[in-house]
């Protein structure tokens, strides 16, 4: 079974949904950067240009919206 940085790591550069527990809607962009390591980091770039930092403790889903195999 593959790891959790390997199934994530294929989702860098592509677009991308993301729950987490404070908001209603899903923030969609395309992932740039993840880190499993304290700090726990996931950086988006939204369609509008703008750069979006959460907590990886805050997300609940992530959804890759591009067609991937694993």
């Amino acid at each position: 079974m593959p790891s959790l940085e390997k199934i994530v790591s294929s989702f860098l550069g592509k677009r991308v949904k993301v729950w987490t527990r404070f908001i209603e809607e899903p923030t969609q962009g395309v992932m740039i950067f993840f880190n499993l390591k304290p700090p726990y980091l996931i950086l988006l770039k939204t369609d509008d240009m703008k750069y979006i930092i959460y907590n990886w403790k805050e997300v609940v889903r992530i959804d890759c919206l591009d067609n991937i195999r694993i």
